[in-house]
């Protein structure tokens, strides 16, 4: 299939914004490349919107989203999964795990710590 032209319009303060990006990140050579990429990215993440860095969940899970935007528990995916953490991270079983984790991590450090001061004696 033959590369196709497509037409965009931008107001001024996104091409502006479009160009200090460019500028900013040599890596893309031109706007075309990086509207290119950047469409591309969000097409394929679209519905890991939002979620920090796209996670990649088990396709049961997905599909559990989906399910529960279907039934109108949920406006979309993104809400689906934000409910599900928020219950999942709030729960009095996960906020011990989480704790007895940062105690540990804590101690740790401590005991890193004490060890860099022994070295360096």
């Amino acid at each position: 299939m033959a590369d196709q032209r497509i037409t965009v319009r931008l107001d001024e303060n996104d091409v502006e914004e479009l160009e200090r990006f460019l500028r900013d990140h040599p890596e893309f050579r031109n706007k075309s490349e990086l509207m290119r990429r950047a469409l591309m990215t969000f097409i394929k993440t679209y519905e890991f919107r939002n979620l920090e860095n796209a996670i990649v969940v088990p396709t049961w899970f997905m599909d559990l989203l989906r399910d529960w935007v279907n039934a109108g528990l949920a406006a979309d995916v993104q809400e689906a999964a934000n409910v599900i953490l928020t219950n999942v991270f709030t729960g009095n079983e996960v906020v011990s795990m989480i704790e007895r984790f940062l105690s540990n991590k804590s101690r740790l450090f401590s005991l890193l710590e004490a060890e860099k001061r022994v070295m360096r004696k």
